[in-house]
């Protein structure tokens, strides 16, 4: 994300990719936010509710990806990149 490093996690066990609000509102592609309640469940069966969606650029060592995300208020790290990103 720019020259920003943030902690991102690799997760197969998690079908969508998702991001903390705080970097949501820095880094969506502008115009891509969609405010969107969306009800989730955490690997231990918590449930928790996401606020939207957005788009993002981010960088992984050399290659460029653009892809979407869902919006939480707050996660165990920055980002949870999920089999959604895998597959893409």
């Amino acid at each position: 994300m720019g020259e920003t490093y943030v902690s991102a996690l690799l997760d197969s066990g998690s079908a969508r990719s998702l991001v903390t609000e705080t970097l949501a509102r820095r880094y969506c592609t502008a115009g891509s936010f969609t405010p969107q309640r969306i009800a989730l469940r955490t690997a231990a069966n918590q449930s928790f509710e996401a606020i939207g969606l957005c788009d993002i650029h981010f960088a992984i060592d050399d290659r460029s990806f653009r892809h979407k995300f869902i919006v939480a208020r707050q996660l165990v790290t920055d980002i949870i990149l999920g089999t959604d990103f895998l597959m893409a």
